[in-house]
């Protein structure tokens, strides 16, 4: 852990879906381009590390980035700065998405 930094990656674990993106406070069709979390996770792989200082808050949105339709939605004070974080999609269509918060020290 480091003092007022926190690491988050997110990993695609959806087999209907082939891409995954994450937002924060918004999906870009309905307010153009926000600042991600993660972009184009393909199927069964992770997304590069995304390293912050600050301390925001609001909601993470999980999209279908190829279709930009949401499909969870998770507020981001679940993951306070100085541990880091794998938010792992899981899920099928047929019964519903939801996002496994892992906390890695």
């Amino acid at each position: 852990p480091v003092y007022g930094q926190t690491s988050r990656r997110v990993v695609n674990a959806t087999e209907d879906v082939r891409m995954i993106s994450v937002c924060i406070d918004s999906i870009p069709k309905i307010s153009g381009d926000g600042d991600h979390l993660a972009r184009d996770v393909s199927y069964g792989m992770a997304s590069a590390a995304s390293v912050t200082n600050l301390d925001r808050r609001g909601t993470y949105y999980v999209y279908d980035a190829e279709t930009r339709t949401q499909l969870y939605t998770l507020p981001v004070q679940l993951a306070p700065l100085g541990n880091n974080y794998t938010f792992v999609v899981v899920g099928r269509q047929d019964g519903g998405y939801e996002v496994i918060v892992s906390q890695e020290f």
